[in-house]
């Protein structure tokens, strides 16, 4: 290949992994995807923490709120915030250029 098609390839990729970047709500909307299975894969490439990964759980997928889960782990909501928006940046970051996950978390809810 010449240099030529290969600057035009990598632009293309560069702009194929731009259109497929994650916002906040896009993991909150993945997370709350009916499809247990699949979520569970996609958090486990986040390499969260223990903490992280529940808060997750409890937020994300079971959709308590920050008291309610701060209630269930016996910790304080000011924990449960900082752990939650962590985990959120580490799966925004984890998940941003997979196209599968971003699909799903902008697909409509179907019934």
């Amino acid at each position: 290949m010449n240099c030529s098609v290969i600057r035009k390839l990598q632009r293309k990729i560069s702009r194929y992994f731009e259109d497929k970047s994650m916002e906040e709500a896009d993991v909150v909307s993945f997370l709350r995807c009916p499809y247990a299975e699949l979520v569970d894969f996609a958090v486990g490439l986040a390499n969260l923490t223990r903490k992280e990964a529940e808060v997750v759980r409890l937020c994300g997928r079971l959709k308590y709120t920050q008291a309610e889960a701060a209630e269930e782990m016996l910790c304080s909501e000011d924990a449960v915030q900082q752990w939650y928006k962590a985990a959120k940046y580490k799966l925004k970051m984890a998940w941003s250029g997979r196209a599968w996950i971003i699909d799903i978390s902008k697909a409509k809810s179907r019934p």
